[in-house]
């Protein structure tokens, strides 16, 4: 059993490593500060060929694996953990093309996709929730060459600056899924959430009122909606985050031991303290049990393991990198004491960034769900 990365592996963990540090670091405060959209450092992400980068070369992407997908996520957010959510927000759709779209979509959408000349979101959440798919209610109906498309959903990232949305709808007998345009009359981004956290990516709501969308932007067959839905979610939602949540601990692990070796308390670095050294070890053992997990999930990805076969080992890959992400940066501010609390630090924004991790793809609950159904089977 191997855990050595390929040369390809460590050549893109330098490279993303180099943009975040040299290119991003930088500017994160302000980016914050404004709450704008990074539309630059996400062009430049794509040139680099981290937005396509699981996406063949035919459609404009780098053909690299998901575990490269995820190192790249882990490295982006050691640094500032929106970038990473941009990618994984953009990606779902791209995946869905990937696996379930005809070639015309495929070489209509994907190539500006991997550019991000264009960019897109994956919408399936409603204001009943977004665990429970098989109680969505937005419906598309059938008439002539179009499908009619009304509902509502929320908390979708990237909502208002998505080009094109893939959408999940029930359908009358089944449910469905759509690729959507931007423009498409009736289709408005509505309200955007107020979060504390990566203030710069757009998180709200789109509202659809009998919007006509072409039978030909169905994505899959008809009736798979569902199946493609929850291949998103697994595939790209929670593997993501967990790898994003991963590098979230690591930026928060490393930024608490360079304060811990400069801070001087007693006449020496509190990081001679062995409460302090309980803290650091503790925080590496559930870093380096995290990355296992986050890259095992990536590892059986590219395997070509089913949607089923992956569900458990990428929901506990999620589970546990939250969880390490939300004790470390805790761990973190407790280090660094009333510096801790101070945003140039970027420890509390890195706690609150982790708890932004718990709820997306599902909550720790909803994966225990997953899991423990998984045992008992």
């Amino acid at each position: 059993m191997d855990f050595t990365l390929s040369r390809q592996h460590e050549m893109l963990r330098d490279m993303v490593r180099e943009f975040a540090e040299k290119e991003a670091s930088p500017q994160v405060l302000e980016i914050e500060e404004k709450a704008e959209f990074p539309h630059h450092l996400t062009k430049r992400m794509a040139e680099l060929g981290l937005v396509g980068i699981f996406v063949p070369k035919a459609y404009g992407g780098g053909e690299m694996d998901h575990l490269a997908r995820l190192i790249s996520l882990e490295e982006l957010s050691r640094v500032y953990s929106a970038l990473g959510l941009i990618l994984e927000g953009t990606q779902g759709a791209m995946y869905a093309l990937l696996n379930e779209g005809t070639e015309e979509q495929r070489r209509k959408y994907l190539p500006p996709l991997c550019r991000a000349e264009k960019l897109s979101c994956f919408a399936v959440t409603e204001p009943s929730g977004g665990s429970d798919l098989a109680a969505m209610q937005s419906l598309a109906t059938a008439q002539d060459d179009y499908y009619v498309l009304n509902g509502r959903k929320v908390f979708i990232s990237l909502s208002a600056v998505a080009d094109y949305l893939l959408v999940v709808t029930r359908s009358p007998n089944n449910y469905d899924a759509f690729l959507m345009e931007r423009g498409t009359p009736g289709l408005e981004a509505e309200r955007r959430e107020n979060f504390l956290a990566e203030r710069c990516l757009p998180v709200g709501e789109i509202v659809m009122t009998d919007c006509r969308v072409p039978k030909a932007n169905l994505v899959g067959k008809e009736g798979s909606g569902l199946r493609t839905a929850m291949a998103c979610v697994t595939v790209i939602v929670r593997a993501g985050l967990a790898a994003i949540s991963l590098g979230l601990a690591r930026g928060a692990y490393e930024g608490a031991l360079k304060f811990a070796k400069e801070r001087i308390l007693y006449g020496k670095p509190i990081a001679e303290l062995q409460a302090i050294q309980f803290k650091l070890a503790d925080m590496e053992v559930a870093i380096d049990a995290a990355r296992h997990l986050t890259y095992h999930a990536g590892w059986l990805i590219d395997q070509g393991k089913s949607s089923r076969e992956l569900t458990t080992p990428i929901a506990k890959a999620k589970l546990f990198a939250t969880d390490v992400a939300t004790r470390v940066s805790l761990a973190g501010t407790q280090i660094l004491g009333g510096y801790g609390l101070a945003l140039e630090h970027n420890m509390i924004n890195r706690l609150n960034e982790a708890l932004a991790m718990v709820p997306g793809g599902g909550t720790s609950d909803i994966l225990r769900v997953i899991i423990g159904r998984e045992i008992i089977r």
